[in-house]
C-alpha cells in the first residue's frame, strides 16, 4: 500500500479477454511442378500479333483524331470570342454615340431654344391679357340620348339589323 502515490504503469493485458489460439493445421506438401521455360510461354501466332497492333493503331489513331477536334473546336470557340469582343465594343460605341446625340437634341429642344426660335423666326409673341377671350356656358350639363340606338339594347335586335346591313351592302 505505500506504492499508491508513485508514478507506476499498471499491466492491464492482465484483465482483457484472452484469445483463443489456432490450432495450427498440417498442410500437406505439394511439389510444384515445373514447366518447361520455352514451353510455358504460348508462342504468339501471326493473327493475334495483328489483332494487337490493329487494336493499338486504331485506338492512337482514335485518340490523334479526338485531340484535333478538340484544338478545332477551340480555334472556332476563340473566333467567336474575339468576334464577340468586337461586336461589344461597336456597341459601347454605339451607345456613347446615342448618348452624345441625345444630349444634342435635348440641348437644341429646350423651352429657351425653342422660345427663342418662335420669337425670332417665326415671328410670334407672348400673348397678352387683351387677346384672352373666356367663355361662359349660361346651361348647366346636359345628357343628349340619340333616339335611333334606343330599341337596340336587344342582342338578337342588333345582330338582325347587322345581318340587314350586310345584305344592303353587297346588292
Amino acid at each position: 500500500m505505500k506504492n499508491y502515490n508513485e508514478n507506476v504503469a499498471y499491466d492491464l493485458k492482465l484483465f482483457e479477454p484472452k484469445k483463443e489460439q489456432a490450432v495450427p493445421v498440417a498442410r500437406k506438401k505439394v511439389k510444384a511442378k515445373v514447366k518447361n521455360p520455352t514451353t510455358q510461354l504460348r508462342p504468339m501466332t501471326r493473327a493475334r500479333y495483328w489483332r494487337g497492333l490493329i487494336r493499338t493503331f486504331s485506338t492512337i489513331t482514335v485518340m490523334i483524331i479526338l485531340f484535333g477536334a478538340m484544338l478545332y473546336i477551340q480555334a472556332q470557340i476563340n473566333e467567336v470570342n474575339i468576334e464577340i469582343n468586337k461586336m461589344n465594343v461597336k456597341i459601347d460605341e454605339e451607345q456613347s454615340k446615342q448618348t452624345r446625340l441625345l444630349l444634342s437634341l435635348e440641348s437644341r429642344m429646350s423651352l429657351s431654344e425653342v422660345e427663342k426660335y418662335a420669337t425670332e423666326i417665326l415671328g410670334m409673341k407672348k400673348v397678352e391679357g387683351f387677346q384672352i377671350n373666356y367663355v361662359q356656358m349660361t346651361q348647366g350639363d346636359k345628357i343628349v340620348i340619340d333616339d335611333q340606338n334606343i330599341g337596340e339594347t336587344n342582342l338578337a335586335s342588333k345582330i338582325s339589323k347587322s345581318v340587314v346591313a350586310l345584305i344592303e351592302y353587297l346588292r
